[in-house]
């Protein structure tokens, strides 16, 4: 795994969001060797409020540019495991959509956004099923105690049966869009 660094504005590391972004992807995205698992940048004057406009600026460098890399890996038909570091606050709707090799994510401890139960991704209070690996299983009941399930977060996977708990209020956009496989989806049941 590779942690990627963006200039916004500092001038001495990393890559231009503006002009070597794409040349970056394009390398990234026709090898397998480097997987990226984190995007950082500097922003050198946030806790200044004189530097307040040069921040936003940075910022809005920064979420374009990492979202871009993040739709890039959407579909990664060779990635089996992933690991989400610690200081990762952030994971885009959908991004593991088509990774049709994907078996489990972890997270790594001490992150204090996200958290793996038993290699599908939630968010760290248990409240939100963020992503299920498509190849985890064919099988699987929803913990009690999960409220929503994040857009796309069954999207394309091989589920074929579906649990969910009475305590889901919401279930996400395209969260079971693209199942072929399900064959059975019981919801508001009762869960062992």
């Amino acid at each position: 795994p590779i942690h990627i660094k963006l200039d916004t504005g500092m001038h001495r590391l990393g890559f231009n969001p503006k002009t070597e972004i794409d040349r970056l992807i394009v390398r990234l995205s026709t090898q397998s060797a480097l997987v990226p698992c984190s995007v950082f940048s500097h922003f050198v004057g946030s806790d200044d409020d004189e530097f307040d406009s040069f921040s936003r600026h940075q910022f809005e460098l920064f979420d374009e540019a990492s979202q871009k890399l993040q739709a890039t890996f959407t579909g990664c038909s060779s990635l089996t495991s992933l690991s989400i570091p610690a200081n990762v606050n952030k994971i885009g709707t959908g991004n593991f959509t088509g990774c049709t090799a994907l078996e489990t994510i972890t997270v790594e401890a001490g992150n204090q956004y996200y958290q793996s139960i038993g290699g599908v991704t939630y968010s760290k209070d248990g409240t939100k099923l963020i992503a299920y690996p498509n190849m985890k299983g064919t099988s699987y009941i929803v913990p009690d105690g999960t409220v929503t399930i994040d857009d796309y977060a069954f999207c394309m996977t091989g589920i074929e049966t579906l649990t969910l708990p009475a305590s889901v209020q919401k279930v996400g956009n395209y969260s079971l869009g693209l199942c072929a496989s399900l064959s059975e989806l019981r919801v508001n049941a009762d869960t062992p």
